[in-house]
Order: structure tokens, then C-alpha cells, then sequence
């Protein structure tokens, strides 16, 4: 189920860079509000799978 979400966010999150680097002022402000959502939701989808023996790593990257 964590790829049917991912891929979309990602996907969402490309778009909304387009609209900041293209768009008006107001378009830009809220692309970025949706990226920035939309990022803490992807990033908590992919880390949220992540548990036991890899945990150390996960906290590594995320960190770095």
C-alpha cells in the first residue's frame, strides 16, 4: 500500500516545484504550503514502514 501512496506524493511534489518556479506570487506561496504537507506526509509513509534491526539506520539518514 506504501507505493500507491508514494509515488503520487512524489509525483505531487515535482508539480508544486513547477508551479513555485513558474507561477505568481500567490500560486508559488501555495504550492509551497502543499509541498511542504505533502512532503511530511510522504516522508512519515516511508519511515513509517521502517522498524526493528534497520531503525539505526533510518535515524542515520534521516539526521544526515
Amino acid at each position: 500500500m506504501h507505493n500507491m501512496l508514494n509515488r503520487p506524493l512524489a509525483i505531487s511534489n515535482v508539480v508544486a516545484l513547477g508551479a513555485m518556479l513558474t507561477g505568481g506570487h500567490a500560486l508559488g506561496l501555495a504550492a509551497l504550503y502543499y509541498a511542504t504537507f505533502s512532503s511530511l506526509a510522504l516522508g512519515w509513509n516511508i519511515t513509517n514502514s521502517i522498524g526493528g534491526a534497520d531503525m539505526p539506520v533510518a535515524i542515520t539518514v534521516l539526521n544526515s
